[in-house]
Parts: C-alpha cells; sequence; structure tokens
C-alpha cells in the first residue's frame, strides 16, 4: 500500500505540476513589439518600457516602429529607443536618413533626449542642416545643442543658418544661439550690450 500511494502521490504532482505550466503566459519580444501599436497610451508605454528593459534585442522591432511612419507606434518607439541610449543610436541615424520627413523629426528628438552619448549621429545631423526643409532643419537644431560638445564648431553652424533666407530657419537658429548663450554664461555674467545698472540691483 505504501509504494502505491506514493506512486499516486507522484502522478498527482505531476498532475499539477503540468497544469501550471499550461497556465503560464509566454511574452515575447514580438508580443511586446504588438504593443507599440496598440489603441491605448498606457499600453504603448508599457511594451515601449519593457522593450528597453530587453535592451538591444529589441531594436529590430522597435526600428520597424520608428519606420512605420504611424505616429503613435513612432513615439512608443521613441521612449523605449531613448531608454536603451547609446546602442539605439545606429536605429536613430537610419531614422534621420529616412526619406520620411516625421521620422526625422522624431529620430531628432530621441538623438535630442539621448544627448552627447549619440555622438556618432553628429556626421549626419549635420549633413541635414543642408537641407532646403524648414522643418528637418529646425529638428535637427533642436538636437545639436544636447548632442556637440564642441561650441566652436556648434555655434559656427547655426550662425550661418541664422542669416538664412527662409525666416522660419533664421528664427529657429536665432533662438537656438540664444539658448546655447544662456546655457553658456557664468553665474552673475551679464550679457554682452545690457545696460549695467539695469543688471546690478544696487544701482
Amino acid at each position: 500500500m505504501t509504494k502505491e500511494l506514493s506512486l499516486l502521490m507522484l502522478l498527482l504532482v505531476l498532475a499539477i505540476s503540468t497544469c501550471a505550466q499550461d497556465e503560464v503566459t509566454y511574452v515575447t519580444t514580438g508580443d511586446y513589439a504588438k504593443g507599440l501599436y496598440n489603441k491605448k497610451s498606457f499600453n504603448r508605454l508599457e511594451a515601449a518600457r519593457q522593450l528597453a528593459l530587453i535592451g538591444e534585442k529589441s531594436l529590430p522591432e522597435l526600428e520597424k516602429a520608428l519606420m512605420s511612419g504611424q505616429e503613435n507606434p513612432m513615439w512608443a518607439s521613441i521612449e523605449a529607443l531613448t531608454r536603451i541610449g547609446s546602442n539605439a543610436v545606429p536605429v536613430l541615424i537610419r531614422g534621420v536618413q529616412s526619406d520620411n520627413v516625421r521620422i526625422k523629426e522624431i529620430s531628432c528628438t530621441a538623438l535630442q533626449r539621448i544627448g552627447t552619448e549619440a555622438s556618432a549621429s553628429l556626421p549626419i545631423l549635420y549633413q541635414q542642416l543642408k537641407s532646403d526643409n524648414a522643418s528637418i532643419i529646425n529638428a535637427v537644431l533642436r538636437a545639436l545643442p544636447s548632442v556637440e560638445s564642441n561650441n566652436t564648431q556648434l555655434v559656427e553652424a547655426i550662425q550661418r543658418l541664422a542669416t538664412n533666407s527662409n525666416a522660419s530657419i533664421a528664427g529657429g537658429a536665432s533662438n537656438i544661439l540664444q539658448y546655447i548663450g544662456m546655457k553658456n554664461r557664468k553665474p552673475n555674467q551679464v550679457p554682452e550690450g545690457t545696460d549695467k545698472r539695469l543688471a546690478d540691483p544696487q544701482h
């Protein structure tokens, strides 16, 4: 009886174990990638978070979403690519090189968020400044101050655009130059051309 009872118990344990395994849901990278296209914003962001945790292995799926040209999946992919950081830069470079203006703009936004770790993208970003599309140029201008650590090269490139005949491009360049000046100003430094009596509260 003891052997029969032991065998019965063993079979029961195996049966329970099999049932438990059958109920487990195995989530793959592909499953999370589908979430990037979900109608609900929360689900898209959660999918992006999970793909960012997976890291480099999720890059092909994230690139597909970026290159889809669909607004919501593109932004969801950017959330993940930004979190992945420097390893995602090659994907974003291809985004900047896309023929789709919107993909270019959104890729520039991601590079801006990543910052100097995205420095490998600088040659492509500077190349895009030669575009005749104001939207592309302004997207690149917003990204460059975060990505570029060489202020001299950056300012020279932007100064040339500040005199552009296109008012949108010239205005965007002027705004970025002003931002760079504010960012690099030392504490209590008075901007050039400012009346010192106005800058000094004791006067």
